[in-house]
């Protein structure tokens, strides 16, 4: 036992003699290099002190002077690149592995600032110029006509710039990522994890930002005025894109001054069209709501937004010539759902009209109350019962457009929020522009992934707003070898009665799946069809059901998913419905062992 600890404790003081021969072997191997790692050092320490001088100059407002230091900075470190790749000369460097390796992360993490340091100088120079500008000093709303003219022209002038600085973060972001995790930065892990966090905020903000200034002559109507039309979806009653369509509005910006937000009741463009057009609605509106001809309050069947805004544009401008000019063709079609309204109220805080005080925890029940029966009892024509919404909104415009820009980025994330819940969308009549808004995700397309994909799609007909009384539970399950085969259960509960809100659910429900799945059984539902969706490369299971008060109803389907999906190359992408309340889904996969379950409020995808 003692011979065997004896000779353990011999081998390991011959390990470590080893290792200290092999250290001096290094540092004398290197010793031709001793000057140029003294100036890797000093260059290094240097452009670090520059860049914090600079930091705190933008802390203080001395803009011009951290773009001198930030510049300063960038010579420092690359004055350090150059040293490094003198020492990476030496043969040792370039042949030991170790020490290869550690001058690779050294170079990694010096680029990175080196890239940061010329980042910060472009930033340095943007903050000088806004805070010369009126925007400084002033809310966007309080600025003069000439004075909002010179800030759009100033940030649409920066978006090569801000495009520029998310191409250097990235670039960042990607030699951080090269830096091995076990070596001579590992004493510093914590600190560049840090980096990379931060990183990451400024490169997701600046997603938003660089497209936004690129589109910023459609979206603040510079140097042209622009015309949007507007509709609000009401969830409580849900339609595919997002809920029914009750109110429209055309909302007109010029010079990024937004003129008087008009809203009107949805039947004040229908009612008049009646005996004028004649358009065939889809065959389940025609059936379920016994209506012979198609409106604007239905126009959003489709789930893909884009698809759903361009007949909710054609019906508005054709129903528009029923009520006098024809009117010009909207720049975009945007359509916002009752939660982004309730998040705003959040912020700006409640609003009073009349006696009753909209907050965001009862803007929508308490509207609805107003517009659908608290009108009568107030003497107030059923005509004008909706023009409540335009005070709401009257008053929500100016609170929004007085906010300081310090809290601008506070209205970003609720506009974040807006985008992965698709409470709102956004269509552009410009491809270029609609390209952008999709790129940052607000265009509400169906998304088209090659792997395995599941949308489940409620349009309420002819119940009320009986979604808001709903528990809606999803559970889909993956099975078999050779071909695998999904399997979909709905679980809906109704929690609410007969009343002049609520009344039994009727929807008629449209799964997509992938195109190319087929039908196994479909447990007897009703008006039951599959057809395929070639815009939105899609299997289409269709049917209507309905669910009394009180009562709870569970159906499923199963069906083969093309050959090309597979237990290999198994993903899932779950695309939630615009407006839909889901309580819970499950995902359950046997083939390869895996399970989730959850509240979703938005997309998800499941590897």
């Amino acid at each position: 036992m003692k011979k065997g600890l004896k000779n353990t404790g011999r081998i390991i003081v011959i390990l470590i003699l080893a290792f200290l021969a092999i250290l001096i072997f290094f540092a004398l191997s290197l010793s031709n290099k001793l000057g140029a790692s003294q100036d890797f050092y000093r260059n290094l320490t240097k452009g670090k002190n520059n860049l914090e001088t600079a930091f705190n100059l933008v802390q203080g407002g001395s803009y011009l002077d951290a773009k001198l230091e930030s510049d300063l900075a960038t010579l420092a470190f690359k004055e350090a690149l150059a040293n490094l790749e003198d020492i990476k000369n030496n043969k040792v460097a370039a042949n030991f592995a170790p020490v290869s390796v550690s001058l690779d992360d050294l170079e990694y993490l010096t680029k990175t600032v080196e890239i940061l340091s010329r980042s910060f100088s472009q930033a340095s120079l943007l903050l000088e110029n806004l805070s010369q500008s009126s925007l400084a000093t002033h809310s966007f709303g309080d600025l003069a006509e000439s004075e909002k003219q010179e800030t759009l022209a100033l940030l649409y002038q920066a978006a090569p710039e801000l495009k520029g600085l998310k191409a250097n973060l990235g670039l960042a972001l990607l030699n951080l990522d090269q830096i091995h995790r076990v070596g001579i930065l590992l004493p510093f892990e914590a600190q560049i994890s840090d980096l990379k966090e931060k990183l990451n905020t400024a490169n997701n903000l600046l997603t938003t930002l660089s497209p936004l200034a690129q589109m910023l002559p459609g979206l603040a109507g510079y140097p042209e005025e622009s015309v949007f039309l507007l509709v609000l979806q009401n969830n409580d009653e849900l339609r595919p894109s997002g809920g029914f369509i009750g109110t429209y509005g055309l909302i007109k910006v010029k010079n990024g001054s937004l003129g008087e937000i008009i809203t009107e009741d949805v039947y004040h463009l229908d009612m008049p069209c009646i005996d004028k057009l004649f358009e065939t609605p889809p065959e389940p509106v025609a059936k379920y709501m016994k209506v012979k001809y198609w409106w604007l309050r239905d126009a959003n069947w489709s789930p893909d937004w884009p698809t759903a805004a361009r007949q909710v544009q054609k019906m508005y401008l054709n129903e528009s010539a029923c009520t006098g000019p024809t009117a010009n063709q909207p720049v975009a079609v945007l359509a916002i759902n009752p939660g982004l309204i309730s998040r705003l109220l959040d912020f700006v805080g409640p609003i009073t009209v009349g006696e009753d005080v909209y907050t965001s925890e009862n803007f929508q029940s308490l509207l609805q109350y107003n517009v659908e029966i608290a009108y009568a009892e107030q003497e107030i024509s059923s005509w004008d019962r909706k023009e409540i919404i335009n005070e709401i909104v009257s008053e929500l415009k100016e609170r929004l457009f007085t906010i300081p820009l310090s809290r601008f980025s506070e209205v970003l994330e609720i506009m974040d929020e807006a985008k992965v819940r698709r409470d709102l969308q956004i269509y552009f009549n410009d491809a270029n522009y609609q390209n952008l808004i999709s790129g940052l995700g607000w265009g509400g397309e169906i998304k088209k992934p090659s792997h395995d994909y599941l949308m489940v799609i409620d349009a309420n007909l002819a119940a009320y707003k009986t979604d808001a009384v709903m528990r809606k539970n999803i559970n889909y399950q993956i099975s078999g070898d050779q071909r695998l085969v999904a399997t979909i259960k709905l679980d809906y509960h109704h929690e609410g009665g007969f009343d002049w809100r609520t009344t039994r659910y009727r929807s008629y429900t449209r799964i997509l799946a992938p195109r190319g799945s087929e039908l196994i059984d479909h447990s007897g539902l009703t008006d039951f069809s599959v057809t395929t969706d070639e815009a939105l490369d899609k299997t289409v299971f269709g049917f209507f059901w309905s669910i009394e008060p009180g009562t709870k109803k569970e159906i499923s389907l199963s069906y083969y998913l093309p050959e090309k999906i597979n237990s290999i190359n198994y993903e899932l992408y779950f695309q939630k419905q615009s407006g839909s309340r889901l309580n819970n889904f499950s995902y359950q996969n046997e083939t390869l062992k895996k399970y989730w379950s959850g509240t979703l409020d938005r997309d998800k995808l499941f590897k």
